[in-house]
């Protein structure tokens, strides 16, 4: 339930300095997004520091390499240089269509430890956050070139993850030899399940693309 509410929330967070920043002076818009990028900072921070220090970390798995860890990285950057069409675009498409994977299968119990809990929910949930501000700021645009962009960066990425896991048998992006977490077994044996992989990656974004070119269409009805 926690993390259905988180996303909810999260959704909430970003449509809603979205909307403010589409009906807001100059001034208000640059404040907003400062904002929304100092807090996407502190998280990202935080989280990265409980993975790096206090006896948990792990090469295999610690190290700010998965999707979703790379993301909290990209999302502040992609506030604080706003022409960086590529960040906004690898933004969104993460944002509102891998990251609330994280919500819908977490791997994450929700009675695991209460910090590792609170991270997780929200450094996955300020991505979420930044997607939706973006998606929002520029009146539900999401271009075929946006797609593009966050196709091509998100296949790029997950083939250096791959190389990466291959040399290593670490499981960054989900795409190492191990199955973890169990669900990934369903998809095969390694490396055939690297295809399904990067095909539901890929056809989230594409989903992603055309329920915002309907929502762009009928807002302008």
């Amino acid at each position: 339930m926690i993390h259905w509410l988180t996303l909810a929330m999260s959704i909430g967070l970003g449509a809603l300095c979205g909307a403010l920043h589409r009906g807001g002076a100059p001034t208000c818009r640059t404040a907003i997004r400062l904002g929304l990028a100092a807090l996407a900072i502190a998280v990202a921070v935080g989280h990265h520091a409980y993975w790096l220090g206090g006896g948990r970390f792990d090469w295999s798995k610690s190290l700010p390499l998965h999707y979703c860890d790379l993301a909290t990285i990209l999302a502040p950057v992609s506030l604080l240089i706003p022409r960086a069409r590529l960040l906004r675009a690898v933004v969104i498409g993460w944002g509102l269509g891998l990251t609330p994977l994280a919500f819908v299968v977490p791997v994450v119990a929700e009675d695991a430890e209460p910090l590792r809990t609170f991270f997780y929910l929200a450094s996955h949930g300020i991505v979420v956050s930044v997607a939706a501000y973006h998606l929002l700021a520029q009146r539900l645009r999401f271009t075929r070139a946006d797609l593009w962009r966050a196709l091509g960066f998100t296949w790029a990425y997950g083939l250096g993850t791959v190389l990466l896991n291959w040399e290593t048998g670490f499981g960054y992006g989900y795409t190492g030899p191990a199955a973890d977490p169990a669900w990934l077994s369903r998809l095969g044996p390694w490396p055939v399940r690297l295809v399904p992989i990067a095909l539901i990656a890929g056809g989230l974004l594409v989903g992603l693309y055309l329920g915002i070119a309907a929502a762009h269409k009928f807002a302008k009805r």
